[in-house]
């Protein structure tokens, strides 16, 4: 697998808005020796790169599992939460239901008596 350089990432974008260390700094409300030597560095934490993903409207991380060889996880849904309300609302529904049909009833009734 290639390795992935995410500040590469970072200072691409960095570079495409026309920023600088200091414009990096008050956007991330982070003093500029941490941003500067942030940059330097060639890893950065998950945390950080959220916070740079929300100040640049840019998924990084999207980017980075495009580069990624392997396939998307398979979402499995836990439906097991909703058991007693989707009961509850059948019921409901059922009830519901019983209910149109005595007032269709009833108004078939009052239409044909006039």
């Amino acid at each position: 697998m290639q390795k992935i350089h995410v500040m590469q990432l970072v200072l691409r974008e960095v570079q495409k808005r026309g920023n600088n260390g200091a414009d990096v700094a008050r956007e991330l409300n982070l003093p500029y020796a941490t941003v500067m030597g942030m940059l330097k560095r060639p890893t950065l934490q998950v945390q950080r790169l959220i916070e740079l993903s929300e100040s640049f409207k840019y998924n990084f991380f999207r980017e980075i599992a495009e580069l990624l060889p392997y396939q998307d996880p398979i979402m499995k849904l836990d439906n097991s939460k909703y058991e007693d309300e989707i009961a509850s609302l059948k019921e409901k529904l059922k009830i519901a239901e019983i209910e149109n049909a005595i007032l269709k009833e009833t108004l078939k009734t009052l239409a044909s008596a006039r």
